[in-house]
């Protein structure tokens, strides 16, 4: 059996656990570099001295980041969990790797002048706008965002809202929309084009499937170029949002809730970037 075969063999496990494509996606692509890393060498013969070498590799010639680095270890300990259940290995070499240490970074907002300038350029395409919009005016993280239905958004409820549902060890939390975001949501929702096989995405591609991850930072990632702003990422219209609502005296339990956070420990962070420098008591949404 070639080690392809067992790296499928370990994505149809992930699928029937239930993991969503793109995590299997992400998964395989990071056991397809170790694979080709170890060349001829069979992947379940690979050791605990092949798996540090990989991580030498990506960070020091590959020019991968710590997280980076991480994340596909990650995948190779992972695999090999499978791979010791299924008595494909007799050991499981990953096990004692450590992961790299990644130095903490303090989130980055964006400034008023900045998150304008997004808007203003992304006015012109009404499904990017619709995006930066709903992140900016909810805080949502991008894998949210991909997996957002229309039966999930409650624009005739009082207080209309977005409901997130489960999703892997987060749980589901309703997040209430400001005027800006209803407004936004009523637009794209009349201008959304139909799909050969819609499946009810908010934000769909031409087949009906939801717009991944990767895609939705891209078209942000080209709207921030556009604008003229340098070194902006989709989080940070998330951190803007956070810090936003600190600012405006919202307490930091009633934050964490909105966003997904689950201590508030999470959310104090920002606390360092923000004009406030201490929780408020509201729990009302500020509209950007």
């Amino acid at each position: 059996m070639s080690k392809d075969t067992h790296i499928e063999l370990f994505c149809e496990d992930l699928k029937r656990k239930g993991r969503s494509s793109s995590t299997i996606t992400a998964y395989k692509a990071d056991l397809d570099q170790f694979s080709s890393f170890l060349n001829e060498k069979d992947l379940l013969k690979a050791g605990p001295k092949d798996i540090i070498k990989f991580q030498k590799h990506l960070i020091k010639e590959n020019n991968s980041t710590e997280k980076t680095a991480s994340r596909k270890l990650n995948s190779i300990k992972a695999f090999f969990k499978f791979a010791l259940l299924r008595n494909l290995v007799s050991k499981n070499p990953a096990l004692d790797i450590s992961y790299p240490k990644i130095e903490g970074k303090a989130p980055t907002k964006l400034s008023q002048i900045e998150y304008k300038a997004i808007r203003d350029t992304a006015r012109s395409e009404f499904k990017a706008f619709a995006m930066v919009e709903l992140i900016l005016q909810t805080g949502l993280k991008i894998g949210e965002l991909s997996r957002l239905k229309l039966e999930q958004v409650k624009l005739d409820s009082n207080p209309p809202h977005v409901f997130i549902e489960k999703y892997q060890t987060n749980e589901s939390r309703i997040v209430e929309l400001t005027r800006a975001a209803k407004k936004c949501l009523i637009e794209y929702i009349a201008l959304r084009p139909k799909a050969r096989h819609d499946r009810g995405y908010l934000f769909q591609t031409r087949t009906g499937s939801q717009i991944l991850p990767r895609n939705i930072r891209s078209t942000l990632n080209r709207i921030f170029k556009n604008a003229g702003v340098k070194n902006a990422t989709v989080n940070d219209l998330r951190n803007t949002f956070i810090c936003h609502q600190i600012e405006n005296g919202m307490s930091l339990k009633k934050l964490a809730e909105i966003v997904g956070h689950k201590h508030t420990a999470s959310t104090e962070m920002y606390l360092a970037i923000t004009e406030r420098k201490a929780p408020g008591t509201s729990q009302t949404i500020t509209e950007l």
